[in-house]
C-alpha cells in the first residue's frame, strides 16, 4: 500500500509518497490460536522438563536460580 505524504505541493515525484506494510493479521492471529493450542497440550500432558523455564506460565527466573542453589548445596 502507498500513502500520499501530506503538504506536497507535487505528488509527480516517488519522495511525495510513503509505502505502508501491513501485517497479514489472519496469519498472525492463526499463529497465537496454534501457538496457545501447542503450550497446552504441552502442559497438560507433561511434555516439557520440569527444568524448563523459559516461555512456560508459573515458571519465574527467581524459581530457576532457586533450583541451581539448591543442586548446589546438595554437593
Amino acid at each position: 500500500m502507498i500513502l500520499k505524504k501530506s503538504g506536497k505541493s507535487d505528488y509527480s515525484s516517488l519522495l511525495a509518497y510513503r509505502p505502508i506494510a501491513l501485517l497479514n493479521t489472519l496469519e498472525k492471529t492463526l499463529e497465537t490460536v496454534i501457538s496457545n493450542q501447542i503450550k497446552f497440550i504441552a502442559e497438560r500432558y507433561n511434555l516439557l522438563p520440569d527444568t524448563q523455564y523459559g516461555a512456560r506460565t508459573n515458571r519465574v527466573t527467581e524459581t530457576a536460580l532457586q533450583q541451581i542453589i539448591e543442586k548446589i548445596h546438595i554437593i
